[in-house]
């Protein structure tokens, strides 16, 4: 009847007027395009299809509304011409912008953050509708959507979203940073008494923390020592004054958890030295040309095995909670603990600029990266390098057991 050929066409056609879906067929559409060849000049189908085409609202008006507007045709005026759309007599309305049309746009929920066709969960006809199941406002929707942020354990996207179907190209215009600053911070943890076959199992324990930092003397040396020192203290209720620099480059503090085993120590001082840093960065987000290239360096075979891969760190990263973290871990919670992990992965990937989740209250930073790496491929071992790590590992212990001869005396 209205001869398309591709059903791109027809799809443009029912966007112009959806309320052709409730027209008959033959009653109504085959009617009026009978009514409009009948009355141009040429007689034919095709020029009255044309008009259609021009002005789809034709078809959702009644047949008598369409002999009356042909008849109402002037003599020495085209039938074509008459019958084009007009703005007469409609009411003024808001012009809406593509970014609103895409609001009714079907929502996609993927567990994928790359390729979201391959492992969609569900399909919400409208944000409004994914609102509504997912407890979360509209805006939130909106947000989520393309922008890789987890709602409900998935990503979101919109079908009007092009970076579904053509990949994002690489971002060519975004300034390099004029000044990158290098932050290497040594960490170390220890328990007292030891994690041996020796001590009696359920022994009142304790854990002690340390941490040093070192930089470069292209910017203020002494005043990011300061800086250092004063976020490091923030992050610590209890800090042991013993070996302590002066320059303000060294921190050793107490376990502050429950259960100060040599894993859970070794694994806490990475997780706070990532406190640290985002105590020390947090005064410095407006420095927009200046990169803080960071390297934190463990001595912990177990937490190494956990931290290494800054790839699968920013993948866990994703997930917002313990629990869905957890679940995309093949490891045991006691062997995780999780506890720990948890919060050093959501700093990690803070830390890198990676968005935070809609739930969360913190922000990501744009002028800082990081990286785990080992203080065995660290350091020179030739140069009194293997003497460091283990005067550090030495004054974690020391402030183990320093708390624990603190908790006897209280007894």
């Amino acid at each position: 009847t209205l001869l398309l050929t591709e059903p791109r066409e027809l799809g443009q056609l029912m966007l112009s007027a959806p309320r052709i879906l409730r027209q008959g067929l033959e009653t109504s559409l085959a009617k009026k395009i009978e009514m409009l060849t009948d009355n141009n000049k040429q007689k034919s189908k095709e020029v009255a299809v044309a008009i259609i085409r021009k002005n789809p609202a034709l078809l959702v008006a009644s047949n008598a509304v369409l002999e009356d507007r042909i008849e109402r045709c002037p003599a020495d005026e085209d039938i074509a011409t008459w019958l084009l759309p007009s703005n007469k007599g409609r009411r003024k309305i808001v012009q809406q912008s593509a970014k609103q049309l895409v609001r009714e746009e079907p929502i996609l929920a993927s567990l994928d953050k790359v390729a979201p066709f391959d492992s969609l969960t569900k399909i919400y006809p409208s944000p409004k509708f994914a609102a509504q199941e997912l407890g979360v406002t509209e805006s939130a929707i909106r947000r989520a959507c393309g922008n890789g942020i987890l709602v409900g354990g998935n990503y979101l996207y919109s079908l009007a979203d092009y970076s579904l179907i053509l990949p994002k190209p690489p971002k060519t215009d975004a300034p390099s940073p004029a000044k990158t600053i290098p932050i290497s911070i040594f960490c170390s943890g220890c328990s007292h008494p030891s994690d041996s076959v020796d001590v009696a199992r359920g022994q009142s324990r304790t854990g002690g923390l340390a941490f040093q930092v070192f930089t470069d003397s292209s910017h203020d040396h002494a005043q990011f020592l300061q800086q250092f020192s004063i976020a490091a203290e923030s992050c610590f209720g209890i800090r042991v004054p013993i070996e302590i620099d002066h320059d303000g480059s060294k921190l050793i503090a107490v376990f502050p958890l429950v259960n100060p085993s040599k894993n859970r120590c070794e694994l806490k001082s990475c997780c706070d030295a990532l406190r640290i840093l985002e105590a020390l960065l947090k005064s410095k987000r407006n420095e927009k040309e200046t990169l803080y290239d960071i390297k934190v360096y463990t001595d912990s075979n177990y937490a190494w095995k956990l931290v290494k891969s800054k790839e699968r760190l920013l993948e866990l990263g994703s997930y917002f909670t313990s629990q869905e973290m957890l679940s995309h871990l093949d490891m045991k919670r006691h062997s995780v603990n999780i506890d720990i992990l948890h919060p050093l992965i959501r700093s990690f990937n803070r830390l890198n600029g990676q968005i935070e989740p809609l739930e969360s209250a913190h922000r990501a930073f744009d002028n800082a990266k990081v990286e785990f790496v080992h203080s065995m491929d660290g350091i020179s071992r030739n140069k009194g390098g293997l003497g460091y790590v283990k005067s550090l590992k030495r004054q974690a212990r020391s402030a183990a057991m320093w708390q624990f001869n603190r908790e006897g005396n209280l007894v």
